[in-house]
């Protein structure tokens, strides 16, 4: 709007044309509906948090300047695989196991690896990385069964991994854990590439930005032409569009990586 006034009085005393003020007009109307497309977004968003919670009003508009990123948390380095115990699915699996009379821990034992998830600044840790392999990112973890797994088999069947993954809870089982442990490393490759990426896209933002605010010098000067001016204006708002998208993404990447670890969350607070 600060533009499109700034043509306009310039166009008042001739300085210029009505191109000008077209072009201004159209970048000014671009970012109209932009507002509108994101506000429009955030009711939507507003109406599906007030049925799932029953708390009316649960976000009140857009602010007039966002003050930056929401307050996010990196999971702290050397965050345990235990976390992933907690999952909906993981229970079910377990508790599918004990219905067959199964010896919980002795499966744990066995087929969850007990590693650490992350390493520095919530990235993945190389024990993580080690689990999948190869181009197809093959499951790489190999069980140990050292406990008899169900009851009543103290036989040497049933230590013998072949044998006992013929059950269908058992490999179940298995294949949950190794679903979970896919999602947790696919969770933490995005946060962590992200992370990267918001901090490239806002050193963008912010040159187009001052880079805007040089041209706008030059051209109330008379140095620079219109039409510069016009595409540093296009240039510094895409920016800013591709900075609060990945921002935005990397927000709905750490609330995927919350439900990859199945409400489990060690978090260390980080500088933004």
């Amino acid at each position: 709007m600060q533009s499109l006034e700034l043509v306009s009085k310039r166009r008042q005393a001739g300085a210029a044309t009505a191109l000008d003020y077209q072009e201004a007009l159209g970048l000014s109307e671009q970012a109209k509906a932009e507002y509108e497309r994101i506000d429009r977004e955030l009711q939507l968003a507003n109406n599906a948090l007030q049925l799932l919670v029953g708390v009316p009003h649960a976000i009140r508009g857009l602010p007039e300047q966002s003050a930056g990123s929401p307050v996010i948390q990196n999971l702290a380095a050397g965050a345990p695989s235990e976390l992933l115990m907690n999952r909906p699915d993981i229970l079910a699996a377990e508790y599918q196991l004990k219905s067959r009379y199964a010896s919980i821990g002795a499966a744990r034992a066995a087929f969850f690896p007990s590693i650490s998830l992350t390493g520095t600044l919530g990235s993945s840790s190389s024990d993580l990385s080690n689990l999948f392999e190869g181009g197809q990112r093959a499951w790489a973890f190999m069980p140990q069964i050292n406990l008899p797994i169900f009851q009543g088999g103290r036989n040497q069947a049933n230590l013998d991994l072949a044998t006992v993954r013929k059950d269908m809870a058992v490999a179940q089982y298995e294949k949950t854990i190794q679903a979970a442990f896919r999602e947790v490393s696919d969770a933490l490759a995005s946060t962590s590439t992200l992370r990267r990426e918001e901090g490239s896209r806002l050193a963008l933002a912010q040159a187009s930005t001052e880079a805007q605010r040089l041209s706008e010098a030059r051209y109330r000067s008379g140095v620079d032409s219109h039409l510069r001016y016009l595409e540093a204006q296009r240039s510094a708002f895409a920016n800013q569009m591709a900075y609060i998208e990945v921002a935005t993404q990397r927000q709905i990447a750490y609330a995927n990586l919350f439900k990859a670890l199945g409400g489990g969350w060690l978090g260390e607070k980080t500088e933004e």
